[in-house]
């Protein structure tokens, strides 16, 4: 059976600035800055369980404008696949992070945090993510990502 699991980055639109989670010791990959988000539980669609993650994490889910697709990663063996996010809102928030975060943090582009999960640094240093980004907060037909709604199940 694959595992499943999502994360997302939040971009503010007033500042465009993004929403890293530093993650907490005791999760897989402690101690490194990432995206917000985890497992599929094998009844939830991706989106179901992206947004129960971010409610676990944050506390709430926040109002947004859009979420977009912005990666899909399958590994070799085709036993995990993992599903980034970016989640437009309209202003920055104050999330009340739980025992899987030690912190968070508001950044510009190009101006992360170290060390990077390494799956997030593979995503958010690439350059034409980056531009895809900073064209879907200009115009929200200005990205040549797929809305949330594209992903349909976890099959």
């Amino acid at each position: 059976m694959t595992i499943h699991a999502a994360g997302a980055i939040f971009i503010a639109r007033n500042t465009k600035r993004i929403l890293l989670n530093f993650r907490s010791s005791d999760v897989s990959k402690p101690n490194c800055w990432g995206f917000w988000g985890g497992k599929i539980n094998q009844d939830e669609t991706i989106i179901q369980g992206l947004e129960r993650e971010i409610k676990e994490e944050i506390g709430f889910l926040p109002n947004h404008e859009r979420t977009t697709i912005i990666d899909e990663f399958h590994s070799p063996d085709g036993q995990f696949k993992y599903f980034s996010f970016a989640i437009i809102v309209s202003d920055e928030f104050l999330p009340l992070i739980n025992d899987e975060s030690q912190g968070y943090a508001w950044v510009g582009f190009n101006s992360y945090p170290k060390p990077l999960h390494p799956g997030a640094k593979a995503i958010i240093e690439n350059d034409s993510v980056t531009k895809c980004l900073l064209k879907l907060l200009d115009s929200e037909t200005g990205s040549n990502f797929p809305t949330a709604a594209d992903i349909k199940s976890t099959d």
